[in-house]
């Protein structure tokens, strides 16, 4: 599996292409708009830039959480969730 453009990533001042942070062009408005100067693309195109983004850093965040509330708590329902979430995002993206 190839590894994606590393982060941040950053919407153009015309809000049509995410880029990288090197100007490596992630995603054009090809993949992001039903046409010209769409404002709902537009607001999506700058959801996918912020989900990219804290994805590690709020994957690492609920990993220790996890980690912590295991300990204490292990059969309480938002610690399950937790695991569970984190067993689906490893099956997404396999750890190298």
């Amino acid at each position: 599996m190839s590894k994606h453009t590393p982060t941040p990533w950053a919407l153009d001042k015309y809000g049509d292409v995410v880029h990288s942070a090197k100007g490596q062009v992630c995603i054009t408005a090809f993949a992001l708009s039903c046409g010209p100067r769409n404002k709902e693309a537009e607001a999506n195109a700058r959801h996918i830039v912020k989900a990219v983004n804290y994805h590690e850093r709020l994957r690492e965040a609920l990993d220790d959480l996890y980690s912590i509330a295991y300990a204490y708590a292990p059969h309480r329902a938002s610690v399950t969730r937790a695991a569970e979430l984190l067993t689906e995002l490893d099956n997404l993206e396999p750890k190298p």
